[in-house]
């Protein structure tokens, strides 16, 4: 046992004794290299923002957005959802403001909030 305390004794000491990772402050080297990197990373978001905006108003160049309407009700199955867009939304939310009944009041909840108002 005295043998290996001895031999551990011997044992050369490691560069970075008791440091992992080592706590150097970094080089100049290192911190352009941090710069650029986080620079190019910057620059991809950048650019797929660009790209995104640009690709959503070339699919509607007029910038005319259809209105959609959504409507989620109870059925006899578990659940449904009903959805119509543009004109069809528009003529659905008509029809559901001459009624008065559980569907259309559920109708009419969403045609406001999509901005269709009662004529």
């Amino acid at each position: 046992m005295v043998d290996e305390l001895t031999n551990l004794e011997k044992e050369p000491p490691t560069p970075n004794a008791g440091k992992t990772p080592p706590t150097n402050p970094l080089t100049r080297r290192e911190r352009r290299t941090a710069a650029i990197v986080a620079g190019c990373v910057l620059a991809t978001i950048i650019v797929a923002t660009l790209v995104c905006v640009l690709v959503s108003r070339a699919a509607d160049p007029q910038g005319t957005r259809q209105t959609c309407v959504t409507v989620a009700l109870a059925s006899s199955m578990g659940g449904g959802v009903e959805h119509q867009c543009g004109d069809a939304a528009r003529e659905w939310c008509r029809q559901a403001y001459a009624q008065h009944d559980a569907h259309a009041q559920a109708v009419q909840t969403q045609c406001r909030a999509a901005g269709i108002r009662a004529a």
